[in-house]
This record gives C-alpha cells, sequence and structure tokens, in this order.
C-alpha cells in the first residue's frame, strides 16, 4: 500500500467515526513516538525508528503525560 493510499484511508476513518479533530499521517507519528517511548523503548531507538538525526526533532513528536 502507497503513501497516499494510507492517508486516504486514514481521513475516511476519522471522518466516518465522526472525530473532531483532523487526523493525518503527522498525527500517526506523534501517536507512536510517544506509544513507543511508553511501551519502554529509548527516545535514540524512537529517533532511529523515526528516521530523526536529532533527539530534538523526536522530542517534538513524543507527548508523555505527567505522572
Amino acid at each position: 500500500m502507497c503513501g497516499n493510499a494510507i492517508i486516504e484511508r486514514v481521513h475516511k476513518l476519522a471522518e466516518a467515526s465522526k472525530l473532531q479533530k483532523d487526523i493525518g499521517i503527522h498525527t500517526l507519528r506523534h501517536s507512536i513516538a510517544t506509544h513507543l517511548l511508553q511501551s519502554g523503548m529509548t527516545l535514540e531507538e524512537v529517533s532511529q525508528f523515526l528516521g530523526h538525526s536529532s533527539l530534538e526533532s523526536t522530542q517534538i513528536y513524543t507527548h508523555l503525560a505527567n505522572a
């Protein structure tokens, strides 16, 4: 499945579920980065997974709730 087909499918699913937020590929990248960290991956591993050259870029994508 190519990137455009994935994006189109995500948009259709978001529309069908009547989500108020606009969902796109970057929303998915933010979600996966956060979930990977919560699951025990290090920031360095997540950074490599996302293809980032710096940890600062990866930190933009991670959203951890304060405990």
